[in-house]
């Protein structure tokens, strides 16, 4: 069913493009940069070049990677100014994620600098990466770029491998969520597919862009408009257009409907075969069905009636004795007595004078 609906959502036709998006990243620096190092204010300066190079040629969006800078309270104009410069010169949206210190809490945020010039908006990450992120105050709230006529939402990579905070994205009307994302090089494609899948359950365009993993951007029916890979020092980035609008599922409507009715049969089934498993014993409690296959207790002792062949053959005849003598009396043998051979085999018997050369099998 799930190929299926796949093949399905892949064959739909394009959407009518509107806006362009760019996803910038680079590796050279792996911790967050502060802004008032002279090395954080040479990245900013790289990143600004390229964003307004972007943005002369039609960009309407520019994505940044998540933790890309770090601040407090007092530099934190050291960034936002210049961004904010940049964002209402040149029209165009500006999403960047940093380390912000205030207020004694320390948060992975996501700004959104507006192409009006407006107030910078800020989202916390809501999902923190258990014995990574500690340290962070996890953020409660849903935040959107304030762009006239478009709903875009805003989220930072571990937020989107939980389905409830996407799903209520798209509840809320959002047809794009903007992703800074910090991959760990080797979960790169894995990660970004997460993402993706996310944006297929909701009907809507996922743009993510991550340092050392993946930039890339997929429409509302999973198909991959554009990827590239961050390699080391030098600049990455990927351009393409924003599908109009999203699309209706299912899964935004229902929610997890198919995952409980799953778990639900699996656990129903298990509780039929356990009480299928009771009731056959109850109606067979002494295995005869097993003795009457020959898998009974008269053949469980083949190691007595190997090293014993004087009583394995004395027993054998006292066996048939008794249940002759047994079946005239009380007529043919219960399970339990069934079982009585096997004991009668077993117990020493007196056979009278023996040779000695008569206590092995000679071999012929």
């Amino acid at each position: 069913m799930a190929l299926t609906y796949g093949a399905w959502q892949l064959h739909m036709p394009d959407g009518v493009q509107q806006e362009k998006v760019a996803l910038i990243a680079t590796d050279r620096q792996i911790d967050p940069e502060p802004v008032t190092t002279s090395a954080g204010r040479d990245l900013l300066g790289q990143y600004a070049s390229r964003i307004a190079a972007f943005a002369e040629a039609g960009v309407r969006v520019v994505v940044l990677p998540e933790k890309t800078f770090a601040a407090d309270g007092k530099s934190l104009p050291l960034v936002a100014t210049p961004l904010s410069h940049l964002a209402a010169e040149h029209h165009v949206d500006i999403i960047v994620g940093l380390v912000l210190t205030q207020g004694g809490d320390e948060r992975n945020a996501a700004i959104d600098f507006p192409a009006d010039g407006g107030r910078p908006v800020f989202y916390f990450k809501r999902h923190l990466i258990p014995g990574i992120e500690h340290k962070f105050t996890p953020g409660d709230t849903d935040a959107f770029v304030p762009s006239p006529g478009h709903r875009w939402a805003i989220a930072i990579c571990f937020d989107m491998d939980f389905p409830g905070l996407v799903r209520d994205y798209r509840g809320s009307g959002a047809t794009v969520v903007f992703v800074p994302a910090w991959d760990f090089g080797r979960d790169a494609w894995l990660h970004s597919r997460m993402a993706i899948t996310r944006g297929v359950e909701n009907g809507f365009t996922v743009v993510r862009a991550a340092r050392q993993g993946a930039l890339t951007v997929s429409d509302p029916h999973g198909r991959v408009m554009a990827e590239a890979r961050t390699n080391g020092a030098s600049f990455v980035s990927v351009t393409t257009d924003l599908p109009r609008g999203a699309v209706s599922t299912l899964y935004t409507k229902f929610g997890d409907w198919l995952a409980w009715i799953c778990i639900f049969l699996f656990f129903a089934g298990s509780v039929g075969l356990l009480l299928a498993g009771i009731s056959g014993r109850q109606r067979d409690p002494q295995g005869c069905a097993a003795a009457r296959w020959g898998r009974g207790p008269q053949h469980s002792h083949p190691a007595a009636a190997v090293h014993n062949p004087i009583a394995r053959t004395a027993g054998a005849e006292a066996s048939t004795q008794q249940r002759d003598s047994a079946s005239a009396k009380t007529g043919p043998a219960k399970c339990d007595e069934a079982a009585a051979p096997d004991d009668i085999a077993l117990k020493p018997i007196s056979p009278g004078p023996i040779s000695p050369n008569h206590l092995y099998a000679k071999e012929t």
